[in-house]
């Protein structure tokens, strides 16, 4: 189902947010990890940092999944 046609939009009212812990109804509508180059997207070792394009079917977003940082002092 596309949410154009059933969704009413949400992602303007948190675009200026950093984060948020309210839930949300989206739709992927791109994934990129941009962790690794271009050519070795999909066969990095290193942790991956995914850039997502997202949508509530009238306006587009990026969002980002960070790696946990197990180390991190």
């Amino acid at each position: 189902s596309d949410l154009r046609e059933i969704g009413k939009k949400s992602l303007p009212e948190i675009a200026k947010l950093d984060q948020t812990t309210k839930p949300y109804i989206v739709q992927l509508h791109k994934t990129q990890n941009v962790s690794a180059s271009k050519n070795k997207e999909r066969s990095s070792t290193r942790p991956h940092l995914y850039r997502l394009t997202i949508t509530d079917g009238h306006i587009f977003q990026n969002a980002l999944i960070l790696p946990s940082l197990r180390n991190f002092k």
